[in-house]
């Protein structure tokens, strides 16, 4: 919906409306050299390079590596043993020393391999899930930094607009100075509201400059650091709001979320770790089959062992009862957070339409400031209201404008927040 967004907030009125639309055209061609910066792209260039986003892909190839590592078996080993030579009496030299030489390996049970398995895997999908969620947050920044320098942007248009108008008003006022039918307070008003409105332009030309400043250094363009400010183009105001999902579509979205997936995932991988600590506690028995060899007669016979240790039953109990308590404690904690998100996605969601009655009323009210101003243009030429109603009608309609555009970004950064962010 971003990429649709087209209208400026900007102020026209009686018949400065043409020389406005040349003041924006000649802007238009100072901007041609600019950087056009639609959504997908700021994304797309924000999210290149992050170091966060590589240390969470660092982790799950990590993660990969360590699930092979938990697909195999313990090692073998090869043993090599000598005796009863290079003593005294009938074992002095080397002649009556006894060698074996015999392989080694455990016998590991399939319930110790499975259970590695799953918890390998369970960490595993843990760490896609917070590479899902440092995306979320890189995103949710971006978004952040992009609606405000769209909001500046217009800021900017509306100042600009508003300085053409308070200019178009001083050399009207002077002209029926000039011709007997104005006032020179009427003159003197007229010049402190082009002074202010140059001022607002000023002002609102540093903060667009700010922001675009901000943008590129999140997009790691080398022109954030340079004297001059990056020229961006960023689209303007869409004329309608789009319409978003209903409570009982947010409430299945929830489930996608990374937020609430981490929960889940947090919680599985503790109950498989109390799951499994029978598993790893039960002994496994190693077998051992070699030759051993007798130096003296030279005779040679199979050697054979199996070894089986017996275990802490104590010890398996403590680790056992820890790790269900632990568990335990994690499904209590994901509990407490899936309320806490549900209130906060219950938040967003009435946010939502709040805002969007904000944006409504300001809608409605911008065309009526704009008629305000024309119909006091008018009682001021026929002398029926002083300048100041103009300056204060100029006022009430650039209050409007940027009561709207604000209320548009508000909406657009909660409609974001369930339509777009958490996408990959």
């Amino acid at each position: 919906m971003l990429h649709e967004m087209k209208r400026p907030c900007v102020v026209t009125a009686g018949g400065v409306a043409i020389a406005l639309m040349a003041s924006v055209s000649a802007a238009a061609g100072e901007e041609a050299a600019c950087l056009d910066l639609g959504w997908e792209e700021m994304v797309r260039r924000g999210v290149e390079g992050q170091p966060a986003l590589k240390a969470a892909e660092a982790d799950i190839k990590a993660g990969l590596e360590s699930r092979k590592v938990a697909g195999t078996g313990p090692a073998g080993q090869w043993r090599l043993e000598a005796e009863n030579g290079l003593g005294t009496g009938e074992h002095t030299g080397i002649k009556p020393l006894e060698t074996s030489l015999s392989w080694e390996k455990p016998w590991e049970s399939r319930a110790k391999k499975g259970s590695r398995l799953e918890i390998a895997d369970a960490k595993l999908e843990l760490a896609r899930i917070e590479s899902d969620q440092e995306y979320l947050e890189i995103k949710r920044e971006l978004l952040g930094l992009y609606l405000d320098a769209i909001v500046a942007q217009e800021e900017w248009r509306m100042a600009q607009a508003g300085e053409s108008l308070a200019e178009s008003l001083f050399v009207s006022v002077v002209r029926r100075l000039e011709a007997g039918a104005a006032s020179s307070a009427d003159s003197l008003r007229a010049g402190m509201g082009r002074l202010r409105a140059m001022s607002l332009r000023k002002r609102a030309a540093m903060h667009w400059d700010e922001k675009q400043r901000q943008l590129a250094a999140a997009m790691m363009m080398s022109d954030a650091v340079q004297e001059d400010t990056p020229c961006l183009r960023l689209p303007g105001l869409s004329d309608s709001l789009p319409a978003g999902p209903s409570l009982g579509e947010l409430w299945q979205r929830v489930k996608r979320w990374p937020r609430d997936r981490r929960r889940l995932a947090l919680a599985s991988l503790a109950a498989i770790e109390a799951k499994s600590v029978k598993a790893f506690a039960r002994p496994d028995p190693a077998w051992e089959v070699g030759v051993k060899h007798y130096g003296e007669t030279g005779d040679q016979a199979l050697r054979a062992g199996l070894t089986w240790s017996l275990g802490n039953r104590a010890r398996t109990k403590a680790e056992a009862g820890e790790a269900n308590a632990k568990a335990l404690a994690q499904a209590e904690k994901g509990k407490a957070e899936e309320k806490e998100f549900r209130s906060q996605v219950l938040s967003i969601w009435s946010a939502m339409r709040i805002e969007k009655e904000k944006h409504a009323l300001a809608a409605a009210m911008v065309p009526q400031s704009r008629e305000v101003i024309r119909q006091t243009e008018i009682a001021y030429a026929a002398g029926r209201l002083p300048l100041r109603e103009i300056l204060a009608a100029q006022e009430e309609s650039l209050a409007a404008q940027t009561d709207l555009c604000h209320a548009w970004a508000a909406y657009m950064a909660l409609w974001m927040e369930t339509e777009e962010i958490w996408k990959r």
